[in-house]
């Protein structure tokens, strides 16, 4: 059984054991010079951190007093659609946003709706009618003409004011051909129709075939105007709206609403493009050939030459007879023969079975 030391038995062993033996001379200095290395503690007030926290608290509160401030003592204003900068209103840009929104879709709508309808057709000259006009024209000539009425007709239009915009030709081979595009004023579109055909009557040739359609476009065009008139009417109301918005959300809902008038105004401004280029130029296409030569039947023959060829025929049908049923014949006689070598064999069995 152990007994167990108490607290004055520990600290007498442990003082005996430490007065058996001297302690080094140059201990104390050693322990006091790397106390003296150790750098004493900063207080906390005086950490970086708690410094860098502490201004970037100052900071905020101090921007949240001063926009309190300022919300507090400046009235807030609205711009509506049609209110110049700087005069405040009673609405709110919701109101405005509708209200243009509701103006664009107005005037919109038809060629004499709202203010835009008076201002689309204001593009168009009184009375003037816009007429979609194409055609085309099949020409055959002489032989070695084709490339010489290609430049007459590639002349009949650049006197015209127009031009050729496509143009495709073989001149190889025993027909040759040429196919020509051309664009040319619509007031002229008559007169160089008949001209391309006096060619073809010049160079000895004639008019195979002849097309000619026309569309009257005079409304679409009015229309598509009036609209472009009026959505550009309405992004200038956006853009007056967007000026006086004052929070995040207010400026994207207007500039969403912006880029929207805008994606719609560039689509129409393409159709009317399309509309006054197919207006302004009517579109003819002339294709160019050759006369196709005519083929004489050869003549059948009579006499001794009809009985030498019914003889020739004669004799080439029988031999050809002859070979087509040679393969028949070829087949009964390979089933003949071996019918006949199986009836040899078979007597043969049956012959040594008897003896």
């Amino acid at each position: 059984m152990t007994a167990m030391l108490s607290d004055d038995d520990l600290t007498l062993l442990l003082g005996r054991a430490a007065g058996s033996y001297d302690p080094p001379g140059q201990g104390p200095d050693r322990v006091l010079e790397e106390l003296a290395d150790v750098p004493a503690p900063r207080p906390w007030h005086r950490r970086r951190g708690v410094q860098l926290v502490a201004a970037a608290a100052v900071v905020a509160v101090g921007a949240v007093l001063v926009h309190g401030i300022g919300s507090s003592g400046t009235p807030r204003t609205e711009l509506t659609a049609g209110a110049p900068a700087g005069q405040p209103s009673g609405g709110s840009v919701q109101k405005d946003l509708r209200g243009a929104g509701s103006t664009a879709s107005t005037g919109g709508t038809g060629g004499t709706g709202g203010t835009g309808g008076t201002g689309g057709t204001g593009d168009l000259e009184a009375g003037a009618a816009r007429i979609v006009k194409t055609g085309s024209l099949d020409l055959v000539v002489g032989d070695g003409r084709v490339s010489a009425t290609v430049d007459r007709v590639i002349a009949v239009a650049t006197g015209a004011a127009g031009y050729v915009s496509n143009q495709k030709s073989v001149e190889f081979g025993d027909r040759p051909t040429s196919t020509l595009t051309m664009r040319v004023p619509v007031a002229s579109y008559e007169s160089v129709v008949a001209a391309v055909r006096g060619v073809a009557k010049d160079v000895g040739g004639k008019v195979a075939g002849a097309q000619s359609t026309g569309k009257d476009v005079t409304a679409a065009y009015a229309d598509t105007a009036a609209q472009i008139q009026s959505l550009k009417a309405a992004r200038s109301r956006f853009l007056t709206i967007l000026a006086g918005a004052r929070t995040i959300g207010e400026t994207l809902t207007v500039q969403q609403r912006v880029d929207d008038v805008q994606g719609r105004l560039d689509r129409l401004e393409g159709q009317r493009r399309v509309l006054a280029d197919q207006s302004a130029l009517a579109t003819l296409t002339v294709g160019v050939s050759e006369k196709a030569d005519l083929v004489t039947p050869a003549s059948a023959p009579s006499g001794l030459s009809k009985a030498w060829d019914d003889a020739k025929h004669g004799f080439t049908g029988g031999v050809e007879g002859l070979v087509a049923g040679s393969g028949r014949a070829l087949l009964v006689l390979m089933v003949a023969a071996a019918a006949l070598v199986a009836a040899r064999l078979g007597w043969r069995l049956a012959r040594r079975r008897l003896l």
